[in-house]
C-alpha cells in the first residue's frame, strides 16, 4: 500500500494503487476497471476527485469485496469514487450510442456514453474491447456536433424571448449558452466529445484557434458585458456574430485560417437572423420562421460576419459553396439580393 505520507495524484500512481488492491475483488466474476473523468481527459490535478468504473458481469455493489477494494485504494489516494455497472447495463448503454439521432437522448446518458467508452483502462483491456467493439467515436462525435448545433435552436429562441421582453440579464445568460454549444460543437469534431461544459474552455485552448478568437470566446464565456456595454444590447449582438462565426468553423474546418474579428469589433448583417445547419441542409431565420437558402448566400453571410470579401470565404470553402458558375460577381450580387429578403441584413 502506497503510504499516505507519500500520496501523490497522476495516472501512475492511481495505476500503482489499484493493481495493489485488486486482490480484493473476486476472481470468478470477470470485470475491466477504467479511469474516467477529469484523469481520463487528461484534465486532472493533485486535488481532483479520482473516478473509477467498475464493470463486471454481475454487479458487486454492497458487496464486502467491492467495499474492500475501494478502502485499501482510498487509504492510498485519499477520495476516491467507484461506480459499478453490469456487463448488460454497458451494453445497453454502448446500444444508445447506435441511434442515428441523439435528440432523445439526455445529456447525462450522453455524458455517460462519452465518459464510460472514453475512459483510461486500468484492468481487463480484453472485456473493455470486447464491450466497446461496437462503439465508434468518430461517429459519435459527428452525432454530437449536430445534438448541440440543434439544441442551440432553443436557445437561440431564448434569447430572441428576453430581446422581445428586454430582459437583458436573460439574454446574456442565453447568448453565452449559445456560443458555449458553438464551441462544444467545434470540440467534438476535433475529437473531444465530451458532452458536458465542465472544463470547456481548458479544453478550448486544444483547438488551436487565433488568439482573438480565444480572446472572444473567454470574454464571452467567462467575462461578459462589462463597461460601457454592462447593459447595452450591442455586446449581446456582438456575442450572437461570434456564434455565426464559430458555425462557420465547424462546418468549415479550414476557415481557423480565415482573420476573425475581435467581440467588439464592427461587422456586417443582421445579428438577430440565425443561421443553422441542420440535415444537410442550411436554415435562415426570417421572422420568426426558418427557410432554407442556398450555400453561396450563407458564404456570403458568413463572409460578412467576419467583416471580409465574399471572395475570401469562398476561397477557404471550395468552388462547391458557388453552384452559379457564371460571373461570380452577379452571384454575389444575387445572395446578397436574398438575404437582404430574408432580413439577414
Amino acid at each position: 500500500m502506497i503510504e499516505s505520507s507519500t500520496r501523490k495524484r497522476d495516472v501512475g500512481t492511481i495505476t500503482a494503487a489499484v493493481n495493489d488492491a485488486l486482490h480484493h475483488l473476486p476472481g470468478d466474476n470477470r470485470f475491466c476497471l477504467m479511469l474516467i473523468g477529469s484523469w481520463s481527459l487528461n484534465l486532472g490535478t493533485p486535488t481532483s476527485d479520482i473516478d473509477l468504473l467498475l464493470v463486471s458481469d454481475e454487479r458487486m455493489t454492497g458487496t464486502e469485496s467491492l467495499q474492500a477494494f475501494q478502502r485499501q485504494i482510498a487509504l492510498s489516494l485519499s477520495w476516491v469514487q467507484i461506480e459499478n455497472v453490469s456487463r448488460e447495463e454497458f451494453g445497453r448503454l454502448v446500444a444508445k450510442a447506435q441511434l442515428p439521432s441523439y435528440q432523445s437522448l439526455s445529456s447525462r446518458t450522453l455524458e455517460l456514453i462519452y465518459k464510460y467508452t472514453n475512459s483510461h483502462v486500468l484492468h481487463g483491456n480484453d472485456v473493455f474491447r470486447e464491450l466497446t467493439e461496437a462503439f465508434s467515436l468518430e461517429d459519435f462525435s459527428v452525432k454530437i456536433a449536430d445534438y448541440y448545433m440543434s439544441r442551440s435552436m432553443n436557445v437561440y429562441q431564448d434569447v430572441l424571448g428576453a430581446r422581445l421582453t428586454e430582459d437583458h440579464r436573460s439574454a446574456v445568460v442565453a447568448v453565452r449558452e449559445l456560443v458555449g454549444l458553438a464551441v462544444d460543437a467545434l470540440l467534438a469534431l476535433r475529437g473531444d466529445a465530451y458532452p458536458k461544459a465542465k472544463w470547456r474552455l481548458k479544453r478550448a485552448t486544444r483547438l488551436q484557434l487565433a488568439p482573438s478568437l480565444m480572446a472572444a470566446i473567454d470574454r464571452c464565456l467567462v467575462g461578459g458585458p462589462t463597461g460601457e456595454l454592462a447593459d447595452h444590447w450591442q455586446w449581446i449582438e456582438n456575442a450572437l456574430m461570434l456564434f455565426r462565426q464559430l458555425h462557420f468553423l465547424t462546418v468549415y474546418p479550414g476557415g481557423a485560417t480565415l482573420p476573425f474579428p475581435g467581440l467588439d469589433a464592427t461587422v456586417a448583417g443582421n445579428p438577430w437572423a440565425f443561421v443553422l445547419r441542420a440535415n444537410g441542409k442550411w436554415l435562415i431565420t426570417h421572422q420568426d420562421r426558418f427557410f432554407e437558402a442556398n450555400e453561396q448566400s450563407i458564404t456570403v453571410l458568413f463572409a460578412l460576419a467576419m467583416a471580409l470579401p465574399p471572395a475570401q470565404v469562398i476561397n477557404v470553402v471550395g468552388n462547391n459553396a458557388v453552384p452559379n458558375h457564371g460571373d461570380s460577381t452577379t452571384s454575389v450580387d444575387t445572395s446578397l439580393q436574398l438575404l437582404e429578403k430574408l432580413g439577414a441584413l
